[in-house]
């Protein structure tokens, strides 16, 4: 079973190198967030993949780790409900199937109120399931919270 502790655990040993992957199709609400994550002084680079199926190639370079590709764990993956090609929830079952992916916190978001959604998600091993919001305010307050809940606090610098 998946819990905090345990993502926390994987996020030290990453020392927090790896990067935060946005996958979400709406470029927009992407670059939002990544400005968001740099407002909340987390040092992480950013990558933005725009559907399922590049997620799944980019995810794909993480098989090889126990070989030493050098290649360091995604810190944190926010993923998108709604995607081209693969849904957000088939990517989270794809990543879940992988042992070497297992650690690392997924976080659902969605554009609307999810109904079945939430509790296939969590049941597939996400962190979290959040509803988008277009206040920038109300993102800033997410980030932050996702930030407080999922990676190191000696990972980043006090918020302003």
């Amino acid at each position: 079973m998946f819990s905090i502790r345990n993502f926390r655990e994987v996020v030290t040993r990453v020392n927090g190198h790896g990067v935060i992957l946005i996958i979400d199709d709406d470029v927009d609400y992407a670059c939002l967030v990544r400005v968001a994550v740099q407002e909340a002084c987390i040092p992480h680079p950013v990558e933005m993949l725009h559907d399922g199926h590049a997620a799944v190639n980019y995810l794909q370079q993480f098989g090889a780790m126990s070989s030493g590709n050098g290649a360091t764990l995604p810190a944190l993956v926010l993923l998108d409900l709604k995607l081209p090609h693969f849904s957000g929830l088939e990517v989270l079952r794809w990543i879940r199937s992988r042992p070497e992916l297992t650690p690392v916190p997924v976080i659902l978001f969605s554009g609307i109120e999810p109904g079945d959604e939430r509790s296939q998600a969590l049941a597939l091993g996400a962190a979290s399931f959040e509803v988008k919001t277009f206040s920038y305010r109300e993102l800033l307050e997410q980030i932050a919270h996702i930030r407080d809940g999922f990676l190191q606090p000696q990972e980043f610098g006090q918020a302003a």
